[in-house]
């Protein structure tokens, strides 16, 4: 999602629960996929980029409260960070892997990965930037599967070091992605990706591959919970 409030999410989940629209986990529909394991009528997942602090201070607690989950995919390389990396630039705080586990031993949280370090900001990465996930201009396959293979199993190490769990989830930084990315993350065990395309999804009972490339509807402070609903109706 975009920036929202404690307000505004009070408000996004009220709504959806007025709806008859019931939050669901990442394991939720690992098992429909794969087992058939009944979903609710109206299932929808809730998804956080990035692993800012505000996702444990603020919006942990009120998932909580409504009985609901989030996937949060965190930018490894930012965890615990309240400066860009390895300069002394200010960024918006992010949080310890460990201070999220009671939250994830709960169930209100799932920690995934944004990759660790391809999601590069222009004017502050070196250029030119990665755009996301994707091959560099010039870049070799060789040497981009090299990277992409680095990258990946910092994230992976970090986040199944902190909860004992395998990585099974990627949120594409920027949602861009290639069939390359498609292929190298399903050989390394990743089952779930998400884009950031504005659609529904059909995920599909028996198939676990309708669980790639899942597309979201990107919500911020501006929509109301009226508002919401509208989107996901009009996006299905």
């Amino acid at each position: 999602t975009g920036a929202v409030s404690a307000e505004r999410l009070e408000e996004h989940l009220t709504a959806l629960e007025e709806a008859g629209y019931v939050p669901v986990s990442l394991f939720d529909i690992k098992e429909y996929t794969k087992r058939g394991t009944p979903l609710p009528e109206k299932p929808i997942l809730i998804t956080i980029d990035d692993g800012y602090s505000s996702a444990l201070e603020i919006a942990a607690p009120i998932l909580e409260k409504h009985s609901a989950s989030a996937a949060v995919a965190v930018i490894g390389c930012s965890i615990g960070h309240t400066t860009y990396k390895d300069t002394d630039r200010p960024i918006t705080p992010h949080f310890e892997l460990k201070d999220a586990l009671p939250y994830v031993q709960n169930g209100t949280l799932t920690i995934t990965s944004h990759t660790w370090n391809m999601h590069e900001v222009e004017g502050l990465d070196e250029q030119p930037i990665r755009i996301g996930i994707l091959q560099k201009e010039g870049e070799s396959e060789k040497d981009y599967l090299e990277y992409l293979t680095s990258d990946f199993l910092k994230s992976k190490e970090a986040i199944e070091k902190a909860y004992s769990t395998p990585l099974d989830t990627l949120a594409y930084p920027h949602g861009k992605y290639s069939e390359l990315s498609e292929v190298f993350l399903s050989q390394s065990g990743i089952e779930i990706t998400f884009t950031t395309d504005y659609k529904s999804n059909e995920i599909v009972k028996g198939i676990p591959q309708t669980l790639r490339l899942l597309d979201r509807i990107t919500v911020d402070e501006s929509v109301t919970g009226e508002r919401l609903i509208q989107l996901i109706e009009k996006a299905g």
